[in-house]
């Protein structure tokens, strides 16, 4: 399961310490991220197969074309990428250097709730 902190509603720090990844965030941002969401789990749910552990295994491979390297990267694109990632269960994500994952892996934090490990190619930065 993807980790949505950051969109809880503000009262719920108040009970509990939650690590964010994004506080910088607006409600605004957080509303529109939620409906996206919202949207994108019915697509989904036409689009990939259910993960049944006994009768399948879906493995995706994805190029994020220079994942991070952006500064226009909307912090709502890593909830979406999480709840994408989170159907298969394996995923190859192709386009993040080690130095890359090092320098933004707070960020990545939404992405490795089944993140077992990270390999990169060889030769790169």
């Amino acid at each position: 399961m993807p980790n949505y902190n950051d969109l809880r509603p503000a009262e719920d720090y108040k009970k509990h310490d939650f690590a964010l990844v994004f506080p910088e965030m607006t409600v605004a941002e957080k509303k529109r991220t939620i409906e996206g969401l919202l949207r994108l789990r019915p697509a989904l749910d036409q689009e990939v197969a259910v993960r049944r552990s006994d009768r399948n295994l879906l493995v995706a491979s994805w190029n994020v074309k220079e994942f991070g390297h952006t500064t226009q990267r909307l912090p709502e694109a890593f909830f979406y990428m999480a709840e994408i990632i989170a159907r298969f269960d394996l995923v190859i994500v192709q386009e993040v250097t080690q130095s890359e994952y090092a320098r933004h892996t707070e960020k990545y934090r939404p992405l490795e709730s089944g993140l077992i490990g990270c390999f990169y190619e060889e030769g790169s930065p």
